[in-house]
């Protein structure tokens, strides 16, 4: 079937007790991020920011972190869901997502991503907790993914992140967000 699994998984997850739609599930690397907007229209506050040491491979170089903060993230309805404290990052720069759940949240979840049905799956207290993409959310990030693609001169040869957004970077570089170890 064409097209199957092209559609980014973009799910409505409660975060910090507010359903926060756009959010991108993909396992392709070790950081879990969130955009300053959305932490704003949390209104957390700064004081809950923890200091964070910056990030390669998201951008062209060094992207310095404006810091972590731990969020309750929950997923399913009221007779069967599942809450975890997950550590997101925070930096600026744009995002097609309010939030991007990276490897480590999915393990906390033990989550299993199914990109052909564009479905996540999470075990919960009362059974299997199926949680379907948000498909008008995924098709308006694809479509803005896509317009930023058509964008890129071909003459550039040079593509990146902050052009094609997240999605693209990890389908198609094959490579991860990292921290430099500290000690080196």
């Amino acid at each position: 079937m064409a097209g199957v699994g092209t559609l980014p998984v973009v799910v409505t997850p409660t975060i910090c007790n507010l359903g926060v739609g756009r959010v991108l599930v993909n396992g392709g690397a070790g950081l879990n991020l969130l955009s300053p907007e959305m932490f704003h229209k949390m209104q957390i506050g700064e004081r809950k920011l923890l200091p964070s040491m910056p990030f390669y491979g998201v951008t062209d170089g060094k992207t310095i972190s404006l810091g972590q903060v731990e969020l309750p993230v929950t997923f399913g309805e009221w007779d069967n869901f599942r809450t975890e404290n997950i550590v997101f990052d925070m930096a600026h720069f744009d995002l097609l997502y309010n939030a991007i759940l990276r490897r480590p949240a999915l393990a906390k979840f033990m989550a299993a991503v199914h990109y052909a049905y564009s479905t996540l799956k999470i075990p919960g207290p009362s059974g299997v907790i199926s949680v379907k993409a948000d498909i008008k959310g995924s098709v308006h990030c694809a479509e803005r993914l896509y317009e930023a693609m058509a964008a890129v001169s071909p003459d550039d040869g040079k593509c990146t992140w902050r052009m094609l957004g997240m999605h693209y970077f990890d389908t198609y570089m094959d490579k991860a967000p990292y921290r430099v170890p500290t000690g080196f």
